[in-house]
């Protein structure tokens, strides 16, 4: 879901991209009835898709609301890290086979927030 919700989260910044990029052709010219309404069908469909994921994740808004959708997925990748690296600490893994398995089981985002932290 945590791909899905990226994906749709990007179609969703795009549309708004477009959308606006419209309105300020609309400001100076006249625009094809039609590209306005393919363009805010887009937009629509976008909004609908990162709902949809949100309703998955159990965030029940009308609206987008990414802060929410990620933090709600983190819960459960936080509980199956947690156990891998249990898993890890009982079969006495090396460091760079237990990299190995965090690389491919988690999400980027999950993966690499420790990463960023600034050396003293």
């Amino acid at each position: 879901i945590w791909r899905q919700l990226d994906n749709s989260l990007a179609q969703l910044r795009k549309a708004e991209k477009d959308l606006a990029e419209l309105r300020g052709k609309q400001m100076t010219r006249h625009v094809c009835a039609q590209q306005v309404e393919a363009i805010q069908n887009e937009f629509v469909h976008a909004v609908h898709g990162v709902v949809v994921l949100q309703w998955c994740v159990g965030i029940m808004d009308s609206e987008p609301a990414e802060l929410k959708a990620m933090a709600e997925l983190a819960k459960p990748i936080s509980a199956a890290s947690a156990w891998l690296q249990l898993l890890s600490n009982r079969l006495g893994m090396p460091k760079e086979v237990w990299q190995r398995v965090i690389d491919y089981t988690l999400p980027t985002q999950i993966s690499t927030a420790g990463n960023e932290r600034k050396p003293k």
